[in-house]
């Protein structure tokens, strides 16, 4: 997604069938919102990851630790 605006308006999206759901299973709205949280932020943390290669399994066992912690 490119625009700030394709972002808001998804969140907004997700929100809405969030609170649908909560309400139709007779939870409070503010359970909708811890989970919209939740989810919204494990979603930016996968994405960070991609972005970064962190997720990548082609340098899998290239890392290695420089050094133990302890100073001698």
């Amino acid at each position: 997604m490119d625009s700030i605006y394709q972002k808001f308006a998804l969140l907004l999206a997700v929100s809405a069938f969030v609170g649908t759901l909560a309400v139709r299973l007779r939870q409070p709205l503010w359970v909708s919102y811890i989970i919209v949280g939740i989810v919204q932020d494990l979603a930016a943390v996968i994405a960070m990851m991609v972005m970064s290669g962190l997720g990548s399994m082609s340098d899998k066992g290239r890392r290695t630790r420089s050094h133990t912690g302890f100073s001698s």
